[in-house]
C-alpha cells in the first residue's frame, strides 16, 4: 500500500515545523462512519500548537488468498474498486 497511514504517523507543526507524534486518546484515530474520514489530533511539543488532520478513506480494491477446490491450492484473488473480481 503506497498511501498507508500509520495511526502514529509523525507530522510537522504548521507553526514551527517540528515533527510530532499523534496524541492518541483512544486505541485508534477518531473515525466518522457517515463521511468515511479519520481525524487525527496533534499537539506540538515546542510551541503547544494544536491541530487536526482529516483523511478521507477510499477503497482501491483488495487482494485475498482464496482456496481453489479444483486444484486443492490457495490462489491470490484481486478485486477492483467496484468489488468485481479481476481476471
Amino acid at each position: 500500500m503506497k498511501n498507508q497511514i500509520n495511526k502514529t504517523t509523525a507530522c510537522t507543526c504548521p507553526k514551527c515545523g517540528k515533527r510530532n507524534e499523534q496524541i492518541i486518546q483512544k486505541p485508534y484515530p477518531m473515525y466518522d462512519k457517515y463521511t468515511d474520514t479519520l481525524t487525527k489530533w496533534f499537539i506540538c511539543d515546542d510551541c503547544l500548537t494544536e491541530w487536526y488532520e482529516h483523511y478521507r478513506l477510499t477503497y482501491d480494491g483488495a487482494g485475498i488468498i482464496a482456496f481453489n477446490y479444483e486444484t486443492l491450492s490457495r490462489d491470490m484473488v484481486e478485486f477492483d474498486k467496484a468489488g468485481k473480481k479481476k481476471d
